[in-house]
């Protein structure tokens, strides 16, 4: 059953789930970057055509999420750091940084610079 946060508006697996509330600007995430802004938007338009999701903006990242999170995006300098929750390890590019988080969930890192990179691979993984 889910729950849906009367302050923030954010819906949770579980009833009165502990959070933080934090309304977030997409703009101050991206580091008021536009190339950021762009390839972030051209990442949705094209996540959008495979199915439904949900956007969150939290104090320091923007969740992609069905029912859970499976995608977070960090604004960084020049990139965006997508990391793709996973239930196995992929060592192969364009991953450049794996964390495993439990015994079967694994979040593998892609840096995008450029909507060059916004490829077939990195959507697989998506």
């Amino acid at each position: 059953m889910s729950w849906t946060c009367p302050i923030c508006q954010k819906t949770y697996g579980k009833a009165n789930q502990s959070h933080y509330c934090y309304a977030s600007d997409l703009h101050e995430l991206l580091r008021e970057n536009e190339q950021l802004i762009a390839l972030y938007q051209q990442l949705l338009a094209r996540l959008e055509v495979e199915g439904e999701f949900i956007v969150r903006l939290s104090a320091k990242a923007i969740t992609l999420a069905e029912r859970v999170g499976f995608a977070v995006i960090y604004g960084k300098r020049d990139s965006l750091d997508i990391g793709i929750m996973l239930p196995d390890e992929w060592p192969e590019f364009p991953v450049y940084k794996v964390q495993q988080r439990s015994k079967h969930k694994y979040v593998n890192w892609v840096r995008i610079y450029d909507e060059d990179e916004l490829n077939p691979q990195v959507f697989a993984l998506l």
